[in-house]
């Protein structure tokens, strides 16, 4: 009887992404208003048990689970993941994977491709550098800004544009800080989301059955080939 495929989780500040080793896109990527962000055991348990019987389908138990984890992410809610998924819901092993990494490790079959790999997050901004396929993470940088001043430009943009009228009003040094400031950044989040994505259909297939003339043609698509490498760690 064939193992089950691993379980990959990336547990962003905005997004869960979660699905299966193996597959080229996640099963499902979950958005923040679903699965908050939380340092509460509860609620981080009951959001991974969601993950696994809701939206994968499938029981922990005895699964092997690899966790692509940010270089910046705190060590306090990283230990409660992994002790929620070791204890709580008894997976079979915990491995890391660096998130900036994995992208290297998908499009570096030739070990030949040389450059900068740029991750924007929410709150972060990560370059991380490659020589021949190798990631020098010791000389990574790290900048504190990331879709979130996106979203607030936006925010006082529309303001000032009078695009959209917001609930209350605010001082236009702080048009994030008043008390619908939750629901503005979630409706920017979506204008951001919608407009400003890159996702070319054919690329996460080629990537998976290996249609591919060379390296550079990976890179359009590569943050949707993310699971594709991960096969070989489960």
């Amino acid at each position: 009887m064939a193992e089950p495929a691993a379980i990959l989780l990336e547990l962003g500040t905005m997004y869960w992404k979660v699905g299966f080793a193996g597959e080229y896109v996640p099963r499902k990527i979950v958005p923040k208003n679903m699965l908050r962000r939380t340092a509460e055991p509860e609620k981080v348990e009951k959001a991974l048990r969601n993950v696994f019987i809701n939206i994968l389908l499938c029981t922990p138990r005895g699964r092997k689970v690899v966790l692509c984890e940010k270089v910046t992410e705190q060590t306090k809610f990283r230990a409660l993941v992994v002790s929620i998924l070791l204890e709580k819901l008894q997976v079979d092993s915990v491995q890391f994977v660096p998130a900036l990494v994995q992208p290297v490790y998908a499009c570096c079959r030739d070990n030949e491709l040389s450059g900068l790999m740029v991750d924007v997050g929410y709150s972060e901004t990560c370059v991380l550098p490659v020589y021949h396929g190798h990631p020098l993470v010791h000389a990574m940088s790290v900048a504190d800004v990331g879709t979130r001043t996106v979203h607030e430009c936006l925010a006082a943009l529309a303001g000032e544009k009078e695009l959209v009228q917001w609930q209350s009003p605010a001082p236009e040094d702080a048009i994030l800080d008043h008390v619908d400031a939750h629901r503005q950044a979630e409706d920017m989040d979506d204008v951001v989301v919608r407009s400003c994505s890159l996702h070319p259909d054919d690329e996460g297939h080629r990537v998976m059955v290996g249609q591919f003339a060379r390296t550079s043609e990976l890179l359009m698509g590569i943050c949707w080939g993310w699971m594709f490498v991960m096969s070989c760690l489960a």
